[in-house]
């Protein structure tokens, strides 16, 4: 019989005398502070391990939910399990006498504990009375196999749901389409799952990514079907394409040279190519996938460094446009064209089509930062299926690439989750700040037994940091000290940053979009020191004359996989989703210039923290789940915005009292 990963998350820290009694009925695996277990339950199925385990420990624990842990397409299943300091150095040392990756000697071990010690006698079956047979009961034909039952509903079991939780589950059987707001750590996917699980009608879900789709897959009932938006486009449209998304790559510039791009222009200072307008005209393709807009026009031209003058980019637009209305005729054709065919031209193509969705609710994921086209998808199918959408708005950080927060001007119910099961009180007050100066329209409460501290990490799990740039900054200094390194995402976007800066230093054009302008490497320098709209790149200009294009290039070939890191480092941005038990926030995390202003006293004042900064931040602080080194965020507790939330804050508290 097949053992069951679950864990348990229990509504406060057991005390030893319980976790004792609880152990002698199943072996149980503990947190550092006894508010979540793991246990491995022998049953037929993962919903008869959660009967098993909630009939066997609901009177001895104090249980809140218990969810099933799935296998992989491996047959893997992934526990996170939060160690202390002590245990990690036992096992890395253990491991490490081994010869073997701290993963795969626990992995070993793990095999072995659950490895019969030796034949077993298999255990008479106890006799019982004859039912009767059903009415409808068909006996089996001898050799013929009967077909396995579908698996039950409740993936996942919340045993006590909270306030909010409820209000939704109400909402959600009234039929009402409404937005939910859920903050870091609130489970809203559990909550989800919940809503789903009580109902037999059938449901879509739309997730952000794919992997956050097959993660949802585990945990949604089987009438509820998880893919993205992608998915439902190709199985609509996106298959007739199949021989176009299989093409081979090719530069931009042989693009642009087969839609009729084969001069220069000169725009104001500037002399654009062949290549940067090849480049442009392709940003515009993807912009217009992006948008809810049924024609290409001069808005979807991305803005080019050194031509951010508005006249200068209307000039660009007028070149561009044609160009780009010829490239979205070529990618019409199913069979081949020109232009390389990707994910996002069929997504468009079928959102163009006005699709209907068969289904009688539709669940929208990560709908803060939804592109238009996506929400023009979501927001038509409301004459014919209830409409739920799920985020948090202060976690709306990816405008800058088309995303859109749909959930404040959604017609909808509103409601929220507010109580966050990742980290304390501590950590939540702290993330309340940054929501307060973002103007979020939700506050979080921290759970009262999880003691998340703020302090210095000598040894962190992961360290935040706001750009690429900066990352790469933390990787080769984590590299000088010895420890092996991971980064998030991979290091393609710093290997490609690099490898232009290098071409740049040769006295070379570079190819990438982002410094396609530019001639020379003294010229990105002016750029980067003098000219406001070009100082985010000043991080790499010194970066890589202070090491060397060469050296970057050698510290991203030392990346390790996260598995077998020490310390992780990522972005801001791709951090999100993610947690990790010590964070500390890097150092690339600037105060905002001074305002001009002065005080009474004559220092300057600073300038206000803009949203988009605050919910960016607020994304880095709520990573973690036991300690955080606010780091290059500290300066927030003198800065007039912070320091008005505490106020703000006290007086609250004093009031309440």
């Amino acid at each position: 019989m097949p053992h069951h990963a679950l864990e348990i998350t229990l509504t406060r820290p057991c005390t030893r005398t319980e976790l004792d009694r609880a152990r002698r009925i199943l072996p149980l695996a503990t947190n550092h502070d006894t508010t979540r277990l793991m246990a491995l339950v022998s049953a037929k199925s993962p919903h008869q391990a959660l009967r098993r385990l909630c009939h066997r420990l609901d009177a001895r624990l104090p249980l809140d939910a218990v969810t099933a842990h799935y296998p992989d397409a491996n047959g893997h299943v992934l526990l996170s399990i939060d160690l202390p300091i002590e245990a990690n150095t036992l096992l890395r040392r253990a491991a490490a006498q081994q010869g073997q990756p701290v993963h795969t000697f626990v992995a070993q071990a793990i095999h072995h504990a659950l490895a019969p010690a030796g034949p077993t006698r298999r255990r008479p079956a106890r006799p019982h009375p004859a039912a009767p047979p059903h009415p409808h009961h068909r006996p089996a034909t001898p050799g013929r196999r009967r077909p396995r039952p579908h698996p039950p509903h409740d993936r996942c079991t919340v045993l006590n749901p909270t306030d909010e939780q409820t209000a939704a589950a109400d909402a959600f059987h009234a039929g009402d389409h409404f937005a939910l707001q859920a903050g870091a750590g609130t489970g809203k996917t559990t909550t989800l799952a919940l809503l789903a699980s009580g109902t037999k009608r059938r449901g879509r879900y739309l997730a952000f990514n794919k992997a956050i789709a097959q993660d949802a897959a585990t945990r949604f009932p089987n009438t509820v079907t998880c893919k993205t938006a992608h998915a439902m486009a190709f199985a609509a449209i996106g298959h007739r394409y199949t021989r176009r998304l299989n093409g081979p790559r090719q530069p931009a510039w042989r693009t642009g040279q087969s839609l009729g791009i084969t001069k220069p222009i000169r725009i104001g200072q500037r002399d654009l190519s062949p290549k940067a307008l090849s480049y442009a005209t392709l940003r515009t393709v993807t912009r217009f996938c992006h948008s809810a807009d049924p024609t290409i026009t001069h808005h979807h031209i991305p803005h080019l460094r050194g031509l951010e003058d508005p006249d200068l980019h209307t000039q660009l637009a007028a070149c561009v446009v044609p160009f780009a209305r010829r490239a979205w005729a070529d990618l019409q054709h199913p069979d081949d064209g020109a232009v390389r065919f990707d994910h996002d031209h069929y997504l468009k193509i079928w959102a163009l089509s006005d699709p209907k969705i068969d289904t009688d609710f539709l669940l929208l994921d990560e709908a803060q930062d939804t592109n238009p086209v996506v929400e023009q998808i979501f927001t038509n199918q409301r004459g014919h299926a209830q409409l739920v959408m799920v985020g948090d708005s202060a976690q709306a950080i990816y405008h800058w690439r088309g995303a859109k927060d749909v959930m404040t001007s959604f017609n909808g119910t509103p409601l929220t989750l507010s109580k966050s099961f990742r980290f304390g009180p501590r950590l939540a007050s702290e993330a309340n700040r940054w929501l307060a100066i973002a103007d979020a329209p939700i506050r979080l409460e921290g759970t009262e037994t999880i003691p998340t501290e703020l302090g210095d990490v000598e040894d962190p799990d992961a360290v935040l940091c706001r750009t690429n740039v900066g990352a790469m900054a933390e990787v080769m200094k984590l590299l000088g000290t010895g420890r092996r390194v991971a980064l998030v995402g991979g290091g393609d976007t710093l290997r490609a940053l690099a490898s232009a800066a290098r071409e740049l230093k040769e006295g070379r054009r570079t190819g990438h979009p982002e410094l396609v302008l530019f001639t020379c490497w003294g010229d990105l320098q002016d750029y980067a020191t003098h000219d406001p709209a070009g100082c985010d790149l000043l991080p790499l200009v010194d970066l890589v004359d202070t090491h060397g294009a060469d050296a970057i290039l050698n510290a991203v070939g030392q990346l390790t996989s996260e598995q077998q890191a020490e310390v992780t480092v990522s972005t801001a941005h791709k951090a999100k989703g993610r947690e990790w038990g010590r964070v500390k926030i890097a150092g690339d995390f600037h105060p905002p210039k001074d305002s001009g202003q002065h005080d009474e006293t004559g220092h300057p004042l600073p300038g206000p923290v803009e949203d988009a900064e605050a919910r960016l931040s607020y994304v880095a602080v709520t990573r973690t789940r036991m300690l955080l080194d606010l780091g290059g965020l500290s300066w927030i507790h003198h800065h007039p915005d912070g320091t008005a939330y505490e106020v703000t804050h006290n007086n609250s508290g004093n009031l309440a009292s």
